[in-house]
């Protein structure tokens, strides 16, 4: 029997994005990372920018602010370097919350006040993808 998930992502963009740089300033380890115009395995394209990415990959879960919660706890303490790389670089942040729904079981999908307020602080965008699979 399949179990609901939910992945969430936290992307950092931006064309001018040293994965590297990032990973170094924030002594946190990517889930994955590019470089604008590096190939996409699979694809005959090429990136259109640079990229660093950190996920909690698929979890099961009931509601989605626990996986939320796991990525805002590992940038608790880097939202200065945060805000300071994206103005140096001109980066873009945003959080992608992923949720697989199996046999029906829908995950809470809510933000609290501080959850707002930490994507607020981060001027951060937010997207959530549903994928009803039973």
């Amino acid at each position: 029997m399949s179990k609901s998930t939910v992945s969430v992502y936290f992307l950092i963009s931006g064309d001018k994005l040293n994965p590297e740089d990032v990973t170094e300033k924030l002594a946190i380890r990517p889930t994955k990372c590019w470089v604008k115009g590096a190939p996409i395995p699979g694809k005959k394209r090429r990136r259109i920018d640079s990229c660093w990415l950190l996920s909690t990959g698929d979890e099961e879960s009931l509601d989605i602010g626990e996986q939320l919660g796991k990525i805002f706890a590992l940038l608790q303490d880097k939202k200065k370097v945060l805000v300071k790389l994206a103005n140096e670089y001109e980066l873009d942040y945003q959080f992608n919350i992923v949720i697989k729904i199996e046999e029906g079981i829908k995950p809470a999908v809510s933000l609290d006040k501080m959850m707002i307020k930490e994507l607020d602080e981060l001027n951060a965008g937010l997207d959530i993808d549903l994928y009803i699979y039973s």
